[in-house]
């Protein structure tokens, strides 16, 4: 389990693009098993359950 922190990743770009460039990159050795947004707790955060390949 991790959570993708988009601000963190990049402060400029739209967290939805971040998420996405973010879990290609996790689906090349890992399965994304399930994902969630993390509002109103934590803005532009992504949890992602994951399991290596």
């Amino acid at each position: 389990m991790l959570a993708i922190k988009a601000r963190s990743e990049d402060v400029t770009a739209d967290p939805e693009d971040v998420f996405a460039d973010v879990l290609d990159e996790l689906r090349e050795t890992y399965e994304v098993l399930d994902r969630a947004r993390l509002e109103p707790y934590h803005d532009d955060h992504l949890a992602v359950v994951a399991s290596p390949r």
